[in-house]
């Protein structure tokens, strides 16, 4: 009995000698469903298999900066591609009250940033800027520091 693999054009047999073990494990490269993103979704509706070389394109929600990607690629029986969905920071009114601060160019109680985005802060009146974190803060991944004034 006799064995032949064609490959697609461009590539060749990953095994340098054909058993029936490697064979199977060939036919059987395929994936199911790709890893899930947390904070993020796919742009298409997931199949149920895929097959080598095939990819899934990645999206982030509302306010989220993807680090990575956008693809995930079904490689040889793996998933290959690193995708993370950085997180934006929110500020609200309760934290810049326990800081005596408020936004130095908008007047309002909410202000979200994304990952990387920068907020200006001024104290509230009557009040002066004490601490270590200045007055402008930049977002990183969901955490902001926030400068105290008393």
């Amino acid at each position: 009995d006799s064995v032949q693999i064609i490959c697609k054009e461009g590539y060749s047999p990953q095994v340098d000698q054909i058993t029936e073990y490697n064979l199977i494990l060939y036919m059987f490269s395929s994936l199911s469903r790709p890893p899930h993103l947390p904070d993020g979704d796919t742009t298409e509706r997931l199949k149920f298999k895929y097959s080598h070389d095939e990819r899934v394109e990645y999206i982030c929600q509302n306010y989220y900066i993807m680090q990575g990607g956008p693809f995930r690629t079904c490689n040889n029986g793996h998933w290959t591609g690193a995708i993370r969905c950085l997180k934006p920071c929110t500020v609200d009114r309760q934290l810049m009250t326990r800081h005596n601060i408020q936004f130095k160019y908008i007047l309002g109680d909410k202000l979200r940033s994304t990952h990387n985005g920068e907020i200006e802060f001024v104290c509230i009146r009557g009040k002066h800027h004490v601490g270590t974190y200045a007055m402008r803060q930049r977002c990183v991944d969901g955490e902001m520091n926030l400068p105290s004034c008393q």
